[in-house]
């Protein structure tokens, strides 16, 4: 009970510190809804916060019920459970029950125990409902068309005794008043039609004839006690200690019929009249001018358990109006920076002109005189408090010291007359930043000049900054960062070295030291670090504020540090702002990503947007000043209302498939067979409802709650049988969760092939009919056996037939070796071997095409199988393994698979011998042929390649250079390598052969010798 009690102090405090500081109506934000907006209608007659947390709205076609972000319609026709259409005026009693007066329709009030209707049957005296009041004694007032009477709390409608000069059953009831003295104030459309309930009878209220000829229209109580009374157009009198005095606003109240009287929970008044809202506020009246839905005719004003009022007009919908976290100062040209001197004097530089306020009232001095028509685009201050202006045209750059003006331009010597910052140096040097560079103004009036021609490789400055150090920081549009160090550049900064951006809006350094860089890419956080520093690897030291990390936006203009350690961001989206520990949080990796909260239009800021040049600035008393597009707003922690209450968590339905469900007192059964269940909830939070977030979590099924999102509906499908309770709860603008989150349970009832005891029966007979087949089975099974170990003697012997013919087609196709390794139990599935010492040989056919050009396809193979045939009986008898053939060429190497180190003289004898083979071929053949042979010594890769069609080759350099020796080898003759002869000299092998050196194709010149047939 203590947490609620200090809750909702501090709430008073806040809000009422936020209300205190409105005197004016027109400093308060306002909200409409209409039509096309999802109400209805645009004629609320009526307007009510429920103990529910939701806002009814009253009607004549419906009763409209509404969470903030969209209205549902209640009568005869949407819920079945009411008779009622119209809901004319509703009202709930201290006990919670609720009760509505329809038009035409009479009373239906709803409680706990359902819904109970009252009309002219039960003693109405007409069922035409204006108005409902409660006494102190719980009877239940209510004004109809025709007529006042009383509901008992049994439920028994009676009459009040009399009714003082009229007569009580033609009486027109037009408003019910109960005063905090229990007094029942009734309001006729009678002139001086004004009564008090005394005992059990009403007495006109004779004090004010006085007045004349008056019609009541209205009736309200202040804070004080004091009631207040609308006398139709004759204005308002107030009722003091029973002195009554005439009441001169000198707005609309004189002159127009007052419908009601509010009065807040912080001692304001509000009178909705029928040309609009007057608020009454530490004595001063003031009227809505810049809302349209304000100046029409008013039907009633509420305060809803936050500290919002809420207006029901005639025509214009409803209407939310809440002190805002902002103040806005609309200026007809753009706001580009505001600057506060030690005198307090706060300095507002526009596209057109400076203007100076001094507690925010504008005045004129010698320097707005003088900057008139000027578009001024930073304003600052020397280490004196003197003023720098700077301009974008002559005079360019201003110092102010509060009698006389100094200026400077190119006529004095600096780079340019588009000047855009100007900072003063600790050793009084003035630095300014123009479109076409720097210039620096030295204390004794020199002036230095830096652009593209000396140093600086982007002229346009950005701003300027100068750290605890002395440097001077350079931000520029496209180029980066420059520091300068007694006048010159030592370094320059960029994304090559790790910054979000090259585009430089500002520059600043927190009281830890830290630096913070805001570009059009993001925010740069740099913590400097002198050594990374000094060699330009400060990458490690940055990190990357952008859209991934929750800022919202990557063009951020200006970063600024409250002393509630509150960052606030001016950029393209606007103004957010968000802890600083969140962001230090991100950086440590403890967060993901930051969340930034955006304030708008309900939160004050009437503004088309944010101004890009954006020197905000926080004043002396630690408001926040932003520039904005069409002025500037002042954003003010002492006003600024921080939302406490806790919001409102409500399950609004539950539809499993098409089934709809608004009772969750027990659990939901689910049947076997539902696929989809949904489940629609809101949270009520009427401060900005825009900005309520919900978590979820399906107890049973989720294994935590949900991330934060604005949805408001959430689907299950094919839940698997048992419990689940489902809970949601609400987040509301300030962050604030409820402490009470909705709960619904749900009961998933199974199949019946869901269910333990179906799979016991199942498991049972599956367990006998597997007694039974294998009792079945295995007496067939002795019979097959003896069939199947016949079967299977002759099919070994077959598949062992089969596997010799296999292993010897094997061996023929591939090396004995690979073969042996290709079928042995664990075979190799790839077989890939290096080998450092190997002879290969190339032979081919000179002239093949042209011999054979006139034998026929028979006679060609015959030829080529009956000489090749020679050379593999030779090739087995000496070790040389046959690679393959292709076409007319021959292909052999010796030293795979079996290494052997006499690999080159085997080689050339081969070669040698193939001529003889050939010379005894062509004694007797058909076609004859000349072939010619080239040798290559070294290292060749050796495996099989294929899956279902075999074969053994090598690769390598060597094996190409073997190839190249044979294409240029004379017809007749052998061409071998230098590494061959080496091969052949370490064995003392010495033939006579002729050296030569030739130009082989990818080797360039190479020694090669050739020896003839």
């Amino acid at each position: 009970m203590k947490r609620y009690v200090s809750v909702l102090f501090l709430f008073c405090f806040l809000i009422g510190a936020a209300h205190a500081q409105l005197t004016n109506i027109n400093s308060y934000v306002t909200r409409n809804w209409i039509s096309t907006d999802g109400l209805p209608g645009n004629s609320i007659s009526d307007i009510v916060q429920l103990q529910d947390g939701y806002i009814y709205l009253g009607t004549y076609e419906c009763l409209v019920k509404f969470d903030g972000f969209e209205f549902n319609t209640i009568n005869k026709y949407t819920n079945p459970e009411y008779s009622f259409i119209s809901a004319r005026t509703i009202f709930e009693d201290s006990s919670g029950n609720f009760w509505i007066g329809s038009n035409d329709e009479g009373i239906h009030k709803i409680s706990s125990s359902g819904v109970e209707t009252f009309d002219t049957k039960k003693g109405l005296p007409n069922n035409s409902i204006r108005d409902f009041a409660e006494d102190k004694y719980h009877n239940i007032w209510v004004g109809t068309a025709a007529g006042v009477v009383y509901i008992t709390q049994g439920g028994s409608v009676r009459l009040p005794s009399d009714i003082e000069d009229v007569n009580v059953e033609h009486v027109l009831v037009k408003q019910l008043f109960c005063d905090t003295a229990d007094r029942v104030w009734m309001l006729t459309s009678d002139i001086k039609g004004l009564y008090v309930l005394a005992g059990n009878s009403f007495q006109r209220y004779k004090e004010l004839d006085a007045f004349g000829e008056y019609v009541p229209t209205a009736i309200g109580q202040d804070s004080n006690g004091d009631i207040w009374i609308g006398l139709n157009q004759d204005g308002i009198v107030k009722i003091s200690n029973g002195k009554i005095t005439r009441i001169k606003s000198e707005t609309i109240l004189d002159s127009s019929t007052i419908n009601v009287i509010f009065c807040d929970s912080f001692g304001a008044l509000w009178f909705g009249t029928e040309q609009g809202l007057v608020l009454y506020k530490d004595g001063v009246f003031s009227v809505s001018e810049d809302n349209e839905s304000l100046t029409t005719s008013i039907n009633q004003i509420i305060e809803d358990r936050e500290g919002n009022i809420w207006i029901a007009t005639d025509n214009s919908g409803i209407c939310k109006v809440s002190p805002g976290k902002f103040r806005m100062k609309k200026l007809r040209h753009p706001v580009n920076a505001i600057c506060e001197d030690p005198k307090g004097q706060v300095w507002i530089g526009t596209d057109n002109g400076l203007e100076c306020y001094v507690d925010e009232m504008p005045v004129q001095n010698q320097l707005t005189e003088f900057c008139k028509g000027i578009r001024i685009r930073h304003i600052g201050l020397t280490k004196t408090g003197d003023l720098l202006v700077n301009c974008y045209r002559k005079p360019a750059q201003i110092l102010y010291n509060g009698k006389k003006i100094i200026s400077w331009s190119t006529d004095e010597g600096i780079v340019g007359n588009k000047t855009r910052v100007s900072i003063e140096a600790r050793n009084g040097d003035l630095y300014i930043g123009t479109t076409t560079g720097l210039s620096v103004v030295k204390k004794n009036g020199a002036i230095h000049n830096y652009s593209i021609d000396n140093d600086l490789d982007c002229e346009y400055i950005m701003c300027l900054y100068e750290d605890d150090e002395g440097l001077i920081w350079i931000g520029t549009d496209g180029g980066g960062i420059y520091i300068m160090k007694d006048e010159k550049i030592i370094k320059k900064f960029s994304t090559e070295q790790g910054f979000a951006g090259n585009v430089i809006f500002k520059i600043m350094q927190d009281t830890k030291g830290i630096f913070w860089i805001c570009t059009g890419s993001g925010i740069s956080r740099y913590e400097k670090n002198h050594a990374n520093f000094e060699s330009n690897d400060i990458s490690k030291n940055i990190f990357n504020f952008t859209t991934g990390t929750g800022l919202g936006s990557d063009s951020i203009f200006q970063m600024l540090i409250d002393d509630s350690n509150t960052v606030w961001m001016v950029s393209i989206r606007g103004i957010a702002s968000v802890p600083y520990e969140d962001m230090e949080a991100v950086v440590e990796g403890e967060l993901a990503k930051i969340d930034c909260k955006f304030y708008t239009q309900s939160d004050g800021l009437k503004s088309i947007g944010a101004n890009s040049t954006a020197l905000s600035m926080i004043d002396r008393y630690d408001r926040v000043w932003f520039t904005m597009a069409d002025g500037f707003a002042i954003y003010d922690p002492l006003r600024a209302k921080t939302n406490v209450v806790l919001p409102i968590v409500q399950i609004e339905y539950v539809w499993i498939d098409d089934k709809e469900i608004t009772d969750f007192s027990k659990p939901i059964v689910i049947q076997p067979g539902a696929k989809h269940v949904d489940i629609k909830y809101t949270g009520l939070s009427f401060t900005s409802t825009e900005r309520n977030r919900f978590v979820h979590k399906m107890e049973g099924f989720d294994n935590a709650y949900s991330e934060p999102s604005t949805q408001r509906k959430v689907s299950y499908t094919n839940l698997k049988p048992g419990k689940y309770t489902f809970f949601v709860n609400v987040q509301n603008s300030e962050g604030v969760y409820s402490d009470s989150p909705g709960m619904v349970q749900f009961i998933q009832k199974p199949f019946y092939y869901q269910m333990y005891r179906f799979w016991i029966i199942v498991g049972v007979l599956f367990a006998l009919a597997l007694v039974f087949s294998f009792y079945h089975v295995s007496r067939i099974n002795k019979k097959r056996q003896l069939v199947l170990e016949t079967k299977i003697q002759m099919a070994t012997v077959e598949l062992q037939m089969a596997k010799d013919d296999s292993d010897r087609l094997l061996k023929n196709i591939l090396p004995v070796s690979i073969a042996e390794r290709m079928k042995g139990l664990d075979g190799e599935k790839t077989i890939a071997d290096t080998y450092e010492n190997v002879t290969v040989l190339f032979s081919d056919i000179v002239g093949f095409t042209k011999k054979t050009g006139n034998a026929t396809a028979e006679e060609i193979v015959s030829s080529l199988n009956e000489l090749f045939s020679r050379f593999d009986k030779r090739a087995a008898g000496m070790g040389v393994e046959k690679i393959k053939t292709i076409g007319d060429a021959y292909m052999a190497a010796c030293g795979v698979p079996v290494p052997n180190s006499k690999h080159a003289i085997i080689m050339v004898k081969f070669a040698m011998g193939m001529f003889k083979d050939l010379a005894e071929y062509n004694k007797t053949a058909k076609i004859k042929f000349n072939i010619r042979i080239g040798l290559n010594s070294g290292k060749v890769v050796a495996g099989v390649i294929g899956r279902n069609k075999f074969i053994y080759d090598i690769w390598g350099d060597t094996v190409n250079v073997a190839s190249r020796m044979e294409s240029n080898c004379s017809p007749g003759h052998i061409k071998f390598t230098e590494s061959v002869q080496k091969c052949l000299l370490e064995h003392h092998i010495s033939l006579k052969c002729r050296e030569e050196m030739c130009d082989v194709k990818g080797k360039g010149l190479m020694k090669t010798f050739q020896i003839p047939e």
